[in-house]
């Protein structure tokens, strides 16, 4: 039987425990949603956290790499930067059109949609308010990638090598990845913001674009007023690059560009591949009722709130003369916007006076273009001028008229804006003349109420105004440029006669690196105020507009040079403007060359200076004090160091030093072999065809890289100008090629040969082009359209006779080639070759030339070592002149140039009389290892004042001829004439004896022989000789002088084998020793033990007063290590460095010895260095 109060009371217990499970399983519910709720809490405070850091990290890295781009030079030229202050967008509610289209070109994909839109106008038709709405808007939308402002008024807005390194600095600001891309390019190369704008463009905008992936909306980019870009060839750069590199970039770009329609900008829109990628837009094509409206609406706005400003009684002004004056704007905005600023500043008369004048005037006699705006300007600058003289008695007016015509003058032609306060200084006039003057003139210029901010013109259309006597013809009232320039060149001469000074910033030590002035900004701004740093920049650019016929200048110029010329270079220095000391002194030597009675030691000075700078202008640039601690000791005698050596001198130059200045004018260096190089017909640029690299296209004078042509790997023959210098044609494989210099556009193909192409020359039409070719025809081509006219041929066998070279007689009308062992002559209406001139001897013809007068002709004989000489019309060979050695020849006049071997000496040679003129003293810097390897290849500037010599593979050399580049044959001054080069260095403990190794040409042969010398640098003399075996790899002297070591270096070994020898008798002690493991230098002690290193660089080991130190060339920079630190002791010559220095450096611990090629050595006095680097003041300057 069950018992159902025990089963009720298990039910109860079961239940109760029930209860309580049920209980436990709810509150563990609640801590389990506790713990949930606190662990989704924690998580979400850490993803905060995290996204916290991550921001920081971003913030950090983003601070990181604006620090980085700081390293790259830019302008202040965004479209709202505060050096625009006062430009202002469209009016609202006007130019609806022209903003419609532009925005649809923005939002528009499609050939009908160009990258570049060029916004085309004439000045005041308000181009850059357009392009400041525009930039304004899409930088509203966060798709304004850039803008540049150009204006010609402002030195960092007009400088077109400012232009990428701004508009990348803008570009960073779009993203962090961009950013990054372009920081790193920075980081890569610091100087990337300095070099050649194809670089530039290269490496910070076109490159770090094709690798991001940011975006898929389309960027915009504004360039306005391009036409105000400094100079001509610049603004044609800007353009080449756009028309390039843009096609190449894939990231969605459009490019604003406004101008003028200036004809340099419109050729180069013109030309074929800027055409393809863009479209212009002629503003003042634009229908003028349109623009009529627009002008309308903003005059009668503005003059309303003049009108409620002055309690004038509206409508004001009246219908009629409302329409009146939009009749006289025509299409110019800039004449509305000046009316309104001229009534506005109305202070002694009322806005209904000044209203009623303007209507009063009658037009101008100006051109029907300007005419109305001129009319305006006219009536602003008479009202000026009546405004000023009033209550004055004539005397006054006659000295306010002329305080008003100078500081008018002098604000437009100024090359950038000054103060008022600047002003006075630079011209020398009270204090509060400038304000005076200026007092009416605020509706066409910005005149701050402060006196250190800076004038400015409104729009440059009233420079343009005031310069112009055509448009301006009122005597008081235009602007004389050539006046006032000489006005403005004799107020810079002044100021830097009486303020310029040497360590302009108070630095006190020659010795810094201008990069590690850390204030150096704030130095340049305490010390040189910016009237000086106007003179600086800019007197030159005043003088070469005055006439040189004036004396006060002249004299001035005079004193400059002889008190304050290196004061300048090192003011110019610290302000970063080198390169254009480099231009202001050729053109203040071109000035001062046409003066009445010019100095001949003023020109010295001047050519000093000029040679001084293009040499050593790579130290300058880094340290103003360099050219103190280094330009002056390592420079040759010369005027220049004669006048400034003796108030700073640092003697630590034992030898070495040049007789004379480098003829070598510039330098260009190239990635690749140099085949052939050729200057254009006016001398401006000089173009080399390279294996494998294309052409390359140079500033002859600077060396600038302008251009790169390249289709192919495939190696260059030839390459020519057209006679406009517009073109170039190239000759590779079979096919020849017409370029575009400007553009580097591929304009034209030449194909039609089977054979390849050696030889390619314009006719002087600049129409025809010719094609020498190794199939044995002569191809007369159409430049313009690949069209061949014909082709000749003499029937010959192509496999066993080539065309080598073909030449065009000076007018043009006579074509010679040359066939293996004879010359053909042509004209251009035959088909087969008129004469026919054999070689003298055997060989093969492979150069020709005409000389002047269409009567002579020069042709090389290769293998014959001999140059004829044939009057070609009488089929006459006039001469065969052997010359021996390889040699090259180019003419001008009657000029010749000639490449010896081995030595690589060039000679001038007279083609008249065929007898030596002189020898091209050149650089050590262009000879290679081997002479014999390299072909040279030669050309003379059209006015036969330059020679550009390729010497080394890849190296160009432009000389300038001149009395002290052209000597008598033999006018170097080596340790021994005749030898080559250097190959091993000793000197002795006490620096009184130099031994080395050298080469020496065999006579009348090919070769050379080895040669060890001994000097004496104590008593002078005739260096001992012995002729030896074997050239030395390394040398070493004993601590007493009287013995040393070389090793021998076999012809395509490592050198094993070390002979000791006396030094006074040269006497060998013991034959030579194979010391078995390969070894390149040795060290000899007091025992006569042989240390070996394998190092091989240019550096030196010693332990002066028992302490060991270590010497080394880096880069340009001779440095010293001690163990414990390291520092620079002084920069060296290109000459004296690694890569051009073939023997040794050696140290005795006293004195440091180079071997120079040349057969020259270079010694200095490291004590004397040391003690120059640790004297900090500048005693020695005061």
């Amino acid at each position: 039987m069950v018992d159902v109060r025990a089963a009720r009371s298990e039910i109860a217990e079961v239940s109760e425990g029930v209860y309580w499970a049920q209980s436990g399983v709810q509150e563990l519910n609640q801590h389990v949603m506790t713990w949930s709720d606190q662990v989704s809490t924690g998580l979400y405070q850490m993803d905060v956290g995290l996204t916290g850091v991550t921001h920081d990290v971003r913030r950090l890295e983003a601070a990181v790499l604006d620090q980085r781009l700081l390293l790259l030079p830019s302008a202040k030229a965004r479209y709202d930067s505060q050096s625009r202050e006062g430009a202002h967008g469209c009016f609202q509610g006007t130019r609806k059109k022209v903003l419609r289209e532009i925005y649809d070109w923005v939002n528009s994909k499609g050939p009908e949609s160009p990258p570049i839109l060029w916004l085309c106008g004439l000045a005041g038709i308000g181009k850059s308010t357009i392009a400041h709405t525009v930039a304004e808007e899409i930088d509203a939308d966060g798709r304004l990638g850039a803008s540049f402002f150009f204006s010609r008024d402002q030195a960092d807005r007009r400088n077109p090598q400012l232009v990428y390194p701004t508009i990348a600095s803008q570009l960073a600001s779009l993203d962090l990845g961009l950013k990054r891309l372009i920081a790193t390019a920075v980081e890569r190369n610091h100087e990337v913001g300095t070099a050649v704008m194809k670089k530039q463009f290269e490496k910070l905008i076109s490159e770090p674009l094709a690798a991001w992936r940011g975006t898929q909306g389309t960027i915009v980019i504004v360039m306005d007023a391009l036409d105000e870009c400094y100079t001509e060839s610049g603004a044609e750069e800007i353009l080449i690059r756009w028309a390039a590199e843009l096609p190449r970039i894939p990231v969605p770009l459009k490019v604003l560009i406004t101008s003028r329609p200036e004809f340099h900008i419109r050729t180069k829109f013109q030309s074929l591949s800027l055409r393809r990628i863009s479209r212009p837009y002629i503003l003042h094509d634009i229908e003028k009722s349109i623009v009529k409206e627009d002008i309308e609406s903003f005059l009668r706005h503005r003059l309303n709130q003049v009108a409620e400003e002055h309690a004038i009684p509206t409508p004001w002004p009246s219908e009629g003369v409302l329409r009146k004056l939009v009749d006289r704007a025509g299409i110019l905005f800039i004449f509305a916007f000046t009316v309104v600023k001229f009534i506005q500043r109305g202070k002694k008369r009322n806005p209904e006076a000044r209203l009623e004048m303007l209507l009063k005037e009658d037009a101008s006699s100006g051109s029907s273009q300007y005419r109305d705006i001129d009319t305006l300007y006219m009536q602003v600058l008479r009202y000026a001028l009546f405004s000023n003289e009033e209550d004055d008695d004539d005397e006054d007016k006659e000295k306010i008229r002329k305080e008003f015509s100078i500081v008018l003058g002098a604000v437009v032609l100024l090359r950038d804006p000054l103060s008022s306060k600047s002003l006075e200084s630079l011209l020398a006039l009270d204090d509060g003349t400038t304000r005076s003057a200026l007092l009416h003139l605020h509706s066409v210029l910005i005149v701050p109420e402060s006196l250190d901010d800076e004038i400015r013109l409104l729009h440059p259309s009233f420079h343009d105004f005031l310069t112009c006597p055509a448009r301006c013809p009122d005597p008081h009232l235009h602007a004389d440029p050539q006046r006032n320039h000489t006005r403005l060149a004799e107020g810079c001469l002044h100021i830097l006669l009486k303020e310029l000074k040497h360590d302009p910033c108070g630095l006190g030590n020659l010795w810094l690196v201008n990069a590690e002035i850390s204030d150096l900004p704030e130095r340049l701004h305490k010390y040189t105020p910016s009237h000086l740093r106007y003179a600086c920049r800019h007197f030159v650019g005043h003088l070469s507009e005055a006439p040189p016929t004036h004396e006060r200048l002249a004299d001035l110029v005079v004193l400059f040079c002889n008190c304050q010329l290196l004061a300048w270079v090192e003011t110019l220095s610290l302000l970063g403007e080198v390169d254009n000391c480099i231009i202001s002194l050729r053109l203040l030597q071109d000035w001062y060359k046409n003066v009445a009675s010019p100095l001949r030691e003023t020109l010295e000075l001047l050519h000093d200076a000029n040679r001084m700078v293009m040499e050593f202008g790579r130290g300058i640039r880094r340290s103003s004090g360099h050219i103190y601690t280094s330009v002056l000791p390592f420079s040759p005698p010369c005027r220049l160091k004669q006048q400034y050596y003796r108030a700073v001198r640092f003697d630590y130059i034992t030898r070495g030093l040049p007789t004379c200045w480098n003829p070598t004018y510039c330098t260009m260096d190239l990635p690749a072999v140099v085949r052939c190089i050729t200057y254009s017909s006016d001398g401006n640029l000089i173009a080399a065809g390279t294996e494998g690299d294309g052409i390359h296209v140079f500033n002859s004078s600077t060396g600038a890289e302008i251009v790169t042509f390249k289709e192919s790997d495939e190696n260059i023959n030839a390459v020519t100008f057209a006679p406009d210098s517009g073109r170039i044609a190239s000759a590779s494989r079979n096919k020849a090629i017409v370029w575009d210099v400007t553009t580097g556009a591929r304009l034209v193909t030449l194909e039609g040969h089977t054979g390849e192409i050696n030889t390619v020359a314009f006719a002087s039409d600049g129409i025809k082009a010719l094609t020498g070719s190794w199939d044995c025809t002569l191809g007369v081509w159409d430049s313009r359209n690949g069209h061949l006219i014909s082709r000749r041929s003499n029937g010959c066998d192509p496999y066993l006779e080539s065309s080598y070279a073909v030449a065009l007689s000076p007018d043009t009308e006579t074509i010679a080639r040359c066939i293996d062992d004879f010359v053909e002559i042509w004209d251009w209406q035959s088909d087969r070759p008129t004469k026919k001139l054999e070689a003298s001897q055997g060989g093969y013809y492979d150069t020709i030339h005409f000389l002047p007068g269409n009567v002579h002709l020069m042709a090389q004989l290769s293998h014959g070592n001999a140059l004829d000489v044939w009057d070609y019309q009488m089929e006459t060979l006039l001469q065969s002149i052997s010359i021996g050695g390889d040699f090259a020849i180019s003419s001008f006049g009657y000029q010749m140039v000639r490449r010896h071997s081995p030595s690589g000496s060039v000679t001038i040679w007279d083609t008249e009389t065929w007898s030596l003129v002189g020898e091209l003293i050149q650089g050590n810097e262009f000879l290679e290892e081997d002479p014999l390897k390299h072909p040279p290849s030669f050309a003379f500037s059209p006015n036969g004042r330059m020679l550009a010599y390729c010497p080394s593979t890849t190296h160009i050399g432009v000389w300038e001829f001149s009395k002290e580049c052209l000597g008598p044959h033999g006018s170097v001054d080596p340790v021994d004439n005749g030898v080559i080069g250097l190959y091993a260095l000793a000197v002795s403990a006490d620096g009184s004896h130099v031994m080395f190794n050298a080469h020496i040409p065999l006579d009348g042969e090919r070769g050379w022989y080895t040669v060890l010398k001994v000097w004496d640098l104590v008593h002078g003399g005739p260096p001992k000789t012995r002729i030896c075996d074997e050239p030395f790899k390394s040398l070493d002297c004993s601590p007493d002088g009287r013995l040393f070591m070389s090793v021998e270096s076999p012809t395509y070994e490592e050198s094993r084998k070390i002979t000791l020898w006396e030094s006074k008798t040269l006497r060998q002690l013991f034959t030579p020793v194979d010391v078995g493991d390969p070894f390149r230098i040795v060290r000899l002690s007091a025992r006569i033990t042989v240390e070996t290193v394998t190092a091989d660089r240019l550096a030196a080991f010693g332990v002066p007063d028992g302490q060991p130190t270590f010497l080394e060339v880096r880069d340009d920079t001779l440095w010293e290590f001690d163990g414990s630190a390291e520092r620079p002791l002084c920069w060296l010559p290109i000459s004296w460095r690694r890569a051009y220095c073939r023997g040794n450096m050696i140290w005795s611990g006293l004195v440091l010895v180079f071997g120079l090629l040349g057969g020259d050595i270079g010694v200095l006095n490291i004590d004397s260095l040391r003690r120059d680097c640790t004297s900090t003041k500048r005693a020695r300057t005061e």
